[in-house]
């Protein structure tokens, strides 16, 4: 089976703050070895423009990785990946549990701290097993 993904971009209205926040989740299913890749945020969309536009110049500030009802291999791994290929939290959604959310924040191998989005990001995962599910949420502000 090949790996399913759908998109979904939801605005968080912050009352009175005047910025326009985003949640972002990405529910997979894996393909047969295990992995999910092959889309991006150019591959989606809100209303009726790509998302990678909509994200284009927001700070991406959070994640969340859950497992999903078909409960993916413990320690699987995921992966953010820019415009430029550069994991955005430098292997902070590593070692993902098959039963508890894992969060991080972006990550550089020395600081965690907000990324400004330059363009399409590419999320892959491997190691989740043979078809099973879960979901990437991303916050933005």
């Amino acid at each position: 089976m090949a790996a399913l993904v759908t998109q979904t971009l939801e605005p968080i209205y912050d009352e009175g703050k005047g910025r326009d926040k985003f949640k972002l989740t990405f529910d997979w299913t894996s393909h047969t070895d295990g992995s999910v890749s092959g889309f991006s945020t150019d591959d989606g969309t809100f209303i009726t423009q790509a998302i990678s536009k909509i994200l284009k110049g927001k700070e991406i500030v959070g994640a969340e990785c859950t497992p999903g009802a078909t409960t993916p291999t413990a320690d699987y791994d995921v992966v953010i990946n820019d415009a430029n290929g550069v994991d955005l939290f430098g292997g902070a959604l590593g070692d993902c549990s098959a039963t508890v959310t894992k969060t991080s924040f972006p990550f550089d191998a020395t600081v965690y701290g907000s990324k400004i989005i330059t363009g399409a990001l590419t999320p892959v995962v491997s190691n989740a097993g043979d078809t099973k599910t879960g979901s990437i949420v991303l916050f933005f502000e």
